[in-house]
């Protein structure tokens, strides 16, 4: 289950193309709740299952507001590490699925890795979800696997071609 506030679905929930995700998963008929108060929240999403929801936000805040140490396999968090706490509250129902993040490393039509100056670093290549290619719109990330897979194959082919006939 994804839960947020106003704050994250404002910031975070429209990936620069305008949608109000929670708003199109309620309108494709997926379980949607929005709540004035993390109470009315924990009510609702209990109907489906979910159980001490209030008790879990309110840890997370403890934890990212520094008012708590992290916990035995609990981590500092880089990112996302702001309580919540503008109301609304929404929850979404989710599920696993094959994605990948928008970020990933640069690489050129070859699939080699560029440097920060944007030339090739020697002999180090990227595929699939390792490569950075969609900065706003998802493209598909099998696609995108095989795509650089194959054309990193092909690389290092040609650069074992090129090593042979050199010597």
């Amino acid at each position: 289950m994804l839960v947020g506030d106003e704050r994250v679905r404002a910031a975070g929930m429209q990936v620069n193309d305008g949608l109000d995700r929670v708003e199109e998963a309620a309108r494709d008929g997926g379980r949607v709740v929005t709540a004035g108060s993390l109470r009315e929240l924990g009510h609702a999403v209990a109907e489906w299952g979910y159980q001490r929801v209030p008790h879990a936000i309110e840890d997370f805040n403890e934890l990212v507001a520094g008012r708590r140490k992290p916990r035995d396999g609990e981590h500092d968090r880089m990112y996302n590490a702001s309580p919540l706490v503008d109301p609304p509250y929404f929850a979404v129902e989710v599920q696993p699925g094959i994605t990948f993040p928008f970020a990933g490393l640069r690489v050129d039509a070859r699939t080699r890795v560029l440097d920060d100056s944007g030339s090739p670093i020697e002999g180090l290549l990227a595929a699939g979800v390792d490569v950075h290619a969609f900065d706003s719109v998802y493209g598909g990330g099998l696609g995108l696997s095989l795509t650089t897979g194959r054309r990193a194959g092909r690389t290092t082919l040609e650069s074992a071609t090129s090593t042979v006939h050199a010597h």
